[in-house]
């Protein structure tokens, strides 16, 4: 959140309307709902983000499309941990 705060600031972030739903946040996988509008932005500041790696699995309209990118996600690293 900080991030997105220094690169579009709090009139930026207002209108993103980004929120982390952290009851969706499990095995370093979680869900960050914004603004359709302001994608992009969301997806560049995260990527300002030291010392840790973030990977956009989608995006999606739909919030509950959005578990299919978590499930094929874990079902990638189950068969690389095999």
């Amino acid at each position: 959140m900080n991030e997105c705060l220094n690169f579009v600031g709090e009139l930026g972030v207002a209108k993103a309307g980004i929120i982390i739903l952290r009851e969706r946040y499990k095995n370093n996988i979680g869900i960050i709902r914004v603004n359709n509008k302001y994608v992009k932005e969301v997806k560049m500041a995260l990527s300002l983000v030291k010392d840790i790696k973030i990977d956009v699995l989608g995006v999606s309209g739909i919030l509950n499309k959005t578990k299919r990118f978590i499930e094929k996600t874990e079902d990638k690293r189950k068969c690389n941990l095999l």
